[in-house]
């Protein structure tokens, strides 16, 4: 019986050993701007490595989950592995315009996805405001190195207005001046990806009439991110789920340490041509004052809510979403949002919130674009009594 076995066992594994080939070459076709390099590192293949059927599905979704491109065909014969892609759309002048009681920003911004065929993003922008110039140099490559290692800097003046409101009206608005510098390496560990480096902070809190919420203050130390991609690339959205977590621990120059914790896991089903999605997410920092609140609203998971109105020192909250096909690339997606968030102590005498926003949104997913979608959303938020229309494009920064 051992006898028989180990020889089961030794035709299985010799099976195995004989279905690999070495890679003698790899070639890209159909690409006008994505180097052959940029491919290779994010399919995570090269040539000598041994290919069989399993590793071949691996190379497939790596290159599925790739944004700047369309996978359109995956080839391997005698030693030779042919990827056939279509370069999507990668370079955009976004104008960035923004107007608030007084307050106003004017400017754009330069998105490169894929600068020089290497797949890295690169943003260069620049904008006008009440506070004087704004400006932000931005690049990410998380294979520049090899298919495990890469990098993300970011250099960044930013000029952001609170404008905290209850039931439509203002209660309270502030603005906050920050210069941040950021350095992560990274490191890609099968649907892992490990980010962490050293953060420098200069930040200032004015009121809207020029007094000093909070002076200059400058803080250093260590910002940390882990993502855990756990799912399928599909012609539009995905089937499995997302998780991040982000870590931040800065020493203030005005005396203590602030720490940031910060979670969220988003799951998307698909449904035929349809898709459920759920997320979870929650945020606790120390820090009870003006100085590095987390600022929320108007993203999902906070449509109830403005853009980055409402400043907190923690919260939890949860989103369930329906995104019915109607035709083509459109979806109608009704939603429901709860969410628990306790204010910093001077805004609102540090209450916490327990409200719940119901929606409904019309979203567009490009397939030749980097861009992933045009999304509108209406928003109503029971609890405040407050109505609130989200336009994105699908560029963050």
């Amino acid at each position: 019986m051992l006898k028989h076995f180990l020889l089961l066992a030794f035709m299985i594994l010799f099976s195995t050993i004989s279905n690999a080939e070495i890679v003698k070459s790899v070639v890209v076709t159909g690409a006008k701007k994505t180097t052959i390099e940029a491919v290779q590192r994010h399919a995570r293949i090269r040539p000598g490595d041994d290919l069989d059927q399993e590793r071949m599905k691996e190379i497939r979704e790596n290159l599925l989950r790739v944004p700047q491109i369309n996978l359109k065909s995956l080839d391997f014969k005698d030693g030779v592995l042919t990827v056939d892609i279509e370069d999507k759309w990668t370079i955009y002048p976004v104008p960035m315009i923004t107007q608030s009681g007084n307050y106003y920003s004017r400017g754009a911004l330069l998105y490169d996805d894929n600068f020089f065929g290497s797949l890295g993003t690169f943003v260069p922008a620049i904008t006008w405001t009440n506070a004087g110039m704004n400006a932000i140099l931005y690049y990410q490559d998380e294979t520049f190195f090899t298919p495990q290692y890469g990098f993300k800097i970011l250099a960044m003046r930013r000029n952001q207005l609170t404008d905290f409101k209850r039931g439509g009206d203002t209660n309270q608005q502030f603005e906050s001046r920050m210069d941040t510098l950021l350095f992560t390496p990274n490191f890609l560990w099968k649907d892992h990806v490990f980010k962490g480096g050293p953060i420098y902070l200069k930040k200032e809190v004015l009121s809207m009439n020029g007094q000093t919420l909070m002076p200059r203050d400058e803080a250093k130390g260590f910002w940390f991110r882990h993502h855990w991609d756990y799912f399928q690339k599909m012609d539009v959205m995905y089937r499995g789920f997302i998780t991040t977590y982000n870590f931040l621990c800065v020493d203030k120059s005005s005396g203590g340490t602030v720490l940031f914790h910060d979670a969220d896991v988003a799951v998307s089903i698909p449904i035929k041509q349809s898709f459920v999605n759920f997320q979870v997410h929650g945020h606790y920092t120390n820090e009870e004052t003006y100085l590095y609140p987390k600022l929320v609203g108007g993203s999902e998971g906070h449509r109830g809510y403005d853009k980055d109105s409402l400043p907190l020192q923690a919260n939890a909250g949860l989103m369930i979403q329906h995104q019915q096909h109607l035709f083509n690339r459109v979806f109608f997606s009704p939603f429901y949002e709860f969410n628990t968030s306790k204010l910093i102590k001077p805004v609102y005498a540090g209450q916490t919130l327990n409200e719940s926003t119901v929606g409904a949104g019309i979203r567009y997913y490009f397939q030749k674009i980097s861009i992933p979608a045009i999304i509108v959303d209406y928003a109503r938020n029971f609890d405040d009594k407050s109505s609130h229309v989200l336009v994105n494009i699908g560029l963050m920064i």
